[in-house]
């Protein structure tokens, strides 16, 4: 899925992306752009404080075991310059529990896409949605309708492959 990007808004946890970095290399996905306060493995050009991007890059590693050679990575201040930064043809779908969101068993994407990601705790933020092609959730039982965004991660990636 070479024309798939993931887009990662404000995840806080290190190792949280490194989870996500393996599920991505697993299915092919060859860039993940991270947004706000997502940490991300070293890049060139890279602007944080050595010691910052040393520490990011070795909790990201715990976890995406070496993954993180198999993506390209980008990072933007806002998810607004991130989605600006798509070539046009991209649609652009979020993964979010929303009342006009559609189940993503019933979704099949069309490529080129990005897929979002949000905070674990608060999600995309709202203002954002409306400027995407289409809300996924994933269905679940009325027991717990959240899923970790590593695990909805896998979920959706394994649905984006076998519906292309």
């Amino acid at each position: 899925m070479d024309k798939l990007t993931l887009i990662l808004d404000n995840i806080r946890s290190a190792h949280n992306v490194g989870a996500i970095i393996r599920n991505a290399a697993a299915f092919g996905v060859a860039e993940i752009v991270c947004c706000g306060i997502t940490p991300y493995p070293k890049i060139p050009g890279d602007t944080r404080l050595p010691h910052v991007a040393k520490k990011a890059d070795s909790q990201i590693e715990k976890t995406s075991l070496g993954s993180s050679q198999h993506c390209h990575f980008r990072h933007y201040d806002l998810l607004d310059e991130a989605i600006l930064s798509l070539s046009p043809e991209s649609n652009v779908y979020a993964l979010e529990i929303a009342s006009e969101a559609n189940n993503l068993t019933d979704f099949q994407a069309e490529l080129p896409a990005a897929l979002i990601l949000g905070s674990e705790v608060d999600g995309i933020d709202l203002a954002n949605i409306e400027k995407l092609d289409a809300v996924l959730q994933i269905p679940t039982t009325e027991n717990k309708q959240s899923l970790n965004v590593t695990s909805a991660c896998a979920i959706s990636l394994y649905h984006i492959s076998t519906t292309l």
